[in-house]
């Protein structure tokens, strides 16, 4: 039982975690976008850029650790 409460409190967790990191990537990418736009420098384009990196790094995290609790989960049931 506590297992379960575990697994489902981790899985919020990381569908919360989901949902922030893809609405900061949507952020980011529109900050770039005005940015681009109003012809910024490359500094702050390159700043930018690094960010939606580090954001797509972390989603790829996300999903990973999403699909090693799947597979505890469904080998549990």
């Amino acid at each position: 039982m506590d297992n379960r409460i575990e697994q489902k409190y981790t899985d919020c967790v990381l569908r919360l975690r989901e949902r922030f990191l893809r609405s900061l990537e949507v952020k980011r990418a529109a900050a770039l976008a005005l940015e681009a736009e109003l012809g910024g420098s490359a500094a702050e384009l390159a700043k930018l850029k690094e960010q939606g990196i580090d954001t797509s790094t972390q989603l790829g995290e996300v999903f990973t650790q999403k699909s090693r609790g799947a597979g505890i989960k469904g080998g549990k049931k």
